[in-house]
């Protein structure tokens, strides 16, 4: 959980203003994606706190591994057309133009 701790993700609109900066385990997720993602690997579809939880905690793994890569390579931002289209469903992204990811280190 180290990893994900570390990981902040901040969005910016297409004027590079930031809108939101938060701990990747603190930025809001669409409902619609957990009970989605809960219906594939649970077949839940109300899903309890449980299989909610799990469901979350996958995404973030997701997230996090993809911006790790990124930043390995030397990318600290991207626009949010590059992400892969699993990755647009877990966020509503209507209002941003670019993600920034930092791996802070303390």
């Amino acid at each position: 959980m180290k990893k994900l701790d570390n990981l902040v993700l901040s969005f910016y609109d297409r004027d590079q203003n930031m809108l939101l900066s938060r701990k990747l385990t603190a930025v809001p997720l669409r409902d619609k994606a957990i009970r989605a993602l809960s219906m594939t690997y649970y077949s839940d579809p109300e899903p309890c706190i449980i299989h909610r939880s799990a469901v979350m905690n996958r995404i973030f793994m997701e997230l996090s591994d993809y911006f790790e890569k990124m930043s390995q390579r030397g990318i600290a931002r991207c626009s949010v057309d590059e992400l892969p289209g699993e990755f647009m469903t877990y966020f509503d992204l209507a209002d941003f133009a670019q993600i920034g990811f930092d791996f802070n280190k303390s």
